[in-house]
């Protein structure tokens, strides 16, 4: 049986699903941006079999910490700043970002799984310009798309 959007929304607890609507909408100067972000969130979610909710939200437990730390990785192989990464995720700032990434580039000395995961789907995220911000907006100023 398929769970419909409503019921969906109903099993997110209200403080998340408030964060998640004030995240968007900060994106109104990029909406396309905003659904590339949240199909790379979906995407790592899926794999590591969490609640791509509770990724994006600001919860300390192990379990979303390191799938979101893997997100904060390929997002800046793909060209984002980490002030940018930084709103994405509805940081203030960016120096949780720089530690989600030494926290990741110490981790992946060992857990080789990780790393491999996170450099497909950088890789996967390349084949299609217009998923990169930075070549996307490269190839639109110097018109090569």
């Amino acid at each position: 049986m398929k769970t419909t959007l409503p019921e969906i929304i109903q099993q997110v607890p209200l403080n998340i699903l408030q964060a998640e609507i004030a995240r968007r909408d900060s994106w109104t100067t990029e909406p396309a941006l905003y659904e590339k972000f949240i199909l790379l969130c979906d995407l790592v979610a899926a794999h590591y079999q969490i609640d791509p909710f509770a990724m994006r939200s600001k919860s300390r437990a192990e379990i979303y910490t390191w799938p979101r730390y893997v997100m904060m990785k390929i997002m800046r192989d793909l060209g984002w700043t980490l002030q940018s990464i930084a709103d994405a995720f509805g940081y203030s700032d960016h120096g949780t970002i720089a530690h989600g990434l030494r926290s990741f580039a110490v981790r992946s000395r060992t857990d080789h799984s990780m790393t491999a995961f996170a450099d497909s789907m950088v890789e996967k995220f390349r084949l299609d310009p217009d998923s990169d911000p930075l070549i996307s907006k490269l190839s639109k100023h110097l018109q090569l798309s």
